[in-house]
């Protein structure tokens, strides 16, 4: 079995996540296939489906989220975890209510701040092709809410929350371009 990868070197954090609720639900994509990541890593589609079967079977339940993939700083867990055509599709909470490291990263992701995600994970099988790993077995152990993804895409683009949409800190261009199109728009309906 290979060395268990994590962080920013050998992660495959999410693409985005469509959702984050006031309670610290969230919807997005652990892991997305076809798209090489800073370590030259691609995930092939199909990677996960073996250890989702083990999840399932095995484990009786779905990877927890982790602070910076540390293991003493769980933050909560995964309710829904299915591979489909874009990738690992996600859907987590945080257990804002009974951690404070939670809530702390709840603040931080609703200010703006540490918004993408990343997994941790065994390769089971890969192959080389001019220098980039393409993965296709994966035993995946963790996800983990980080600041410095691998895949410089991997970052919140929309979510639920008060935000001042002229601000430009802590988002991506096409975010903030579209809460800047959304501001304008809201300003042209008002009579």
């Amino acid at each position: 079995m290979s060395a268990f990868e994590m962080k920013t070197v050998h992660t495959l954090p999410i693409n985005r996540i469509k959702a984050l609720d006031d309670v610290g639900t969230f919807f997005g994509y652990a892991s997305t296939f076809g798209n090489m990541d800073k370590a030259n890593d691609v995930i092939v589609k199909g990677a996960f489906s073996e250890s989702l079967d083990s999840w399932k079977k095995k484990h009786k339940g779905l990877p927890n989220i982790y602070d910076e993939h540390n293991r003493y700083h769980c933050l909560g867990t995964c309710k829904t975890l299915e591979e489909d055509d874009t990738g690992l599709s996600l859907e987590g909470i945080l257990f804002t209510q009974y951690i404070e490291k939670a809530r702390e990263v709840h603040q931080l992701w609703r200010s703006g701040m540490k918004h993408s995600l990343s997994i941790g994970f065994y390769v089971k099988k890969s192959s080389m092709e001019h220098g980039v790993r393409y993965i296709e077995k994966i035993d995946l152990l963790e996800v983990s809410i980080v600041t410095n993804p691998c895949n410089a895409k991997a970052q919140i683009h929309t979510f639920k929350r008060d935000h001042d949409p002229t601000s430009q800190q802590g988002h991506d261009w096409d975010s903030q371009k579209l809460l800047q199109e959304i501001h304008q728009l809201t300003k042209r309906l008002k009579p």
